[in-house]
C-alpha cells in the first residue's frame, strides 16, 4: 500500500525546549484510506485468514493455525479484526490485532457463530448465532459480554450512527427485510412481502436512512432486482431491472455495485455492475468468460471494488480487485471463499511524544555547533514521518564554560531537552 509522507517541522531551542510543529492534511472523509484486504482461503490446505495489500503485495497469513478460521471483519479504525474460529471447540467469535497478534476469545457459547460486523463507532459487534434453521441475530459489546438477541435473522448491516441494524430473514420464510434498534427494541418489517419476495442482503446507505436490498417482490418467479426502502418504512423503489443481487453502497452513497446476471443466461456469466442511485449510468466493470463475479465490496476511498470470481466447472474461487471504472483488474489470491473485508485506515496524526534528540546538547562544552538527529516519531496509519529542523532560536544567553564548572545544575538544564507537539 502506498502511504503518504508526513512532515513534522521542528523548532530547536538552544537551552531547555525542543518543540515539534507538524502540518498535516485534514482527516479523510469517512470511512478512510484504502488499507489491506482480509479474506479466507485454503491456499495452504487449511482454512486460514490472510491479509494482502490491494496491489497484491505483502500476503500475510494472520491465523496460521490447524483450526478453521474465517469471517474476518475489520474494526472501524483498522487496528483490530473480529473473526470466527473453532480453535477452542465450536466456531465462536474471536478478535485479534491487525497483524494477527493477541488473539482473544469474545464469546463462550455451545452454538456455532458467524459473520461478526463492527458498529461504526467500534463499541459493538453484531453476529449470527446458531445453525441454518436456528440462527439468530446477536449484538454484544466489542470486548465481549452484554449480549442482546435482536430476532431470528442474518446478514446484518449497521446504520451510520450505529443505533440500528437492518437484516433479512431469508430461510425462515420467503425472506423479508427488517430493522431493529441495537438494544433489541423497535423491531419492524420493512419489505412486507407476505409469502413471496426472497428479500435478502440488506445494505444501509452510509449517508442516510436508505436501505438497499435484493428482491423478487414484483416477479415472484422471475429475476431479482435491487430495491431501496426508507429505514422508517414506506414504499420500496426499484433501482435496477435485471437479475441483480448483493448490493453494496459506494462510500459517498451515490452509487450501488451489485452482481448482475443477464436474464436467461447461465450462472457463470454473473458480472459486477455499478449504477447511480437515480438509475442512470449503469455499467459493467467485469467481463469473465469462465466464471461469475460475486459479492462486490467498495474500497474505503471509493476508487476500487473487490469481489470473488466463482468457477462452476472447477468449483474454485479467486479474490480480485478492480478500479471502480473497470480498469486494472488484479487477482489477489486463489482458493478464496466466503467473506472478505476491506480495512479502512483512518488519517490519524503522528505520535510525537517519544521524539528524542540525539545528542541532546545543541551546544557542547567547547561551544561548537554539532549535528543533532531526531527520532522516535511514529504514525498510527503507517505513513512515513520526516522530522525536519525548521529553525534554531535562543531564548536565553548561551551557557559559558565557566558556568558549567561552577553551576552543575545549568549543565543539567541544557541536557534535559524534551519534545512535545505545539
Amino acid at each position: 500500500m502506498k502511504h503518504r509522507s508526513r512532515t513534522i517541522r521542528v523548532l530547536l531551542l538552544a537551552t531547555t525546549l525542543l518543540s515539534l510543529v507538524f502540518v498535516a492534511s485534514a482527516p479523510a472523509a469517512f470511512p478512510g484510506q484504502n488499507g489491506r484486504i482480509a479474506f479466507t482461503s485454503r491456499a495452504d490446505g487449511n482454512t486460514e485468514i490472510y491479509s494482502v495489500n490491494p496491489d497484491g503485495t505483502d500476503l500475510l497469513n494472520l491465523t496460521n493455525s490447524p483450526a478453521a478460521d474465517g469471517d474476518p471483519s475489520w474494526s472501524p479504525d483498522g487496528r483490530k479484526m473480529a473473526f470466527v474460529s473453532d480453535r477452542e471447540g465450536p466456531a465462536v467469535i474471536f478478535v485479534m490485532n491487525a497483524d494477527g497478534s493477541d488473539k482473544t476469545r469474545l464469546t463462550h457459547n455451545a452454538e456455532e457463530e458467524h459473520d461478526p460486523i463492527w458498529s461504526p463507532d467500534g463499541t459493538k459487534i453484531a453476529f449470527r448465532r446458531g445453525g441454518f434453521f436456528t440462527r439468530k441475530l446477536m449484538v454484544m459489546n466489542a470486548g465481549g459480554g452484554s449480549e442482546v438477541m435482536l430476532a431470528p435473522g442474518d446478514r446484518p448491516s449497521w446504520s451510520p450512527d450505529g443505533s440500528r441494524l437492518a437484516f433479512d430473514t431469508a430461510g425462515f420464510d420467503s425472506g423479508e427485510i427488517w430493522v431493529a434498534n441495537a438494544d433489541g427494541t423497535g423491531l419492524a418489517n420493512l419489505s412486507q412481502n407476505g409469502d413471496f419476495g426472497d428479500d435478502a442482503n440488506a445494505a444501509w446507505s452510509p449517508l442516510d436512512d436508505l436501505i438497499a436490498y435484493q428482491s423478487r417482490q414484483e416477479l415472484p418467479a422471475g429475476p431479482a432486482r435491487i430495491f431501496t426502502v426508507s429505514a422508517d418504512g414506506g414504499a420500496p423503489v426499484a433501482r435496477t431491472g435485471g437479475d441483480d443481487v448483493q448490493p453494496h453502497w459506494s462510500p459517498n452513497g451515490e452509487e450501488l455495485a451489485f452482481s448482475h446476471q443477464p436474464v436467461l443466461s447461465t450462472s457463470i456469466s454473473d458480472e459486477i455492475h455499478v449504477i447511480r442511485l437515480d438509475g442512470s449510468d449503469e455499467r459493467a466493470i467485469t467481463d469473465f468468460d469462465d466464471g461469475g463475479a460475486l459479492g462486490p465490496t467498495w474500497s474505503p476511498a471509493g476508487d476500487k471494488i473487490a469481489f470473488i470470481v466463482r468457477y462452476p466447472t472447477s468449483g474454485a474461487y479467486d479474490l480480485y480487485v478492480i478500479d471502480s471504472d473497470g480498469a486494472n483488474p488484479i487477482k489477489l489470491s486463489g482458493s478464496s471463499f466466503g467473506g472478505f473485508d476491506w480495512q479502512a485506515v483512518q488519517d490519524r496524526d503522528p505520535e510525537c511524544g517519544a521524539v528524542r534528540a540525539d545528542p541532546a546538547e545543541l551546544w557542547p562544552p567547547n561551544r561548537a555547533l554539532r549535528a543533532v538527529s531526531l527520532h522516535g516519531a511514529t504514525d498510527p496509519d503507517g505513513d512515513a514521518v520526516a522530522l525536519v529542523v525548521d529553525s534554531v532560536t535562543q531564548d536565553e544567553p548561551v551557557v559559558t564554560k565557566s558556568v558549567y564548572q561552577n553551576d552543575p545544575a545549568a549543565c543539567s538544564r541544557l541536557k534535559q531537552m524534551r519534545a512535545h507537539p505545539i
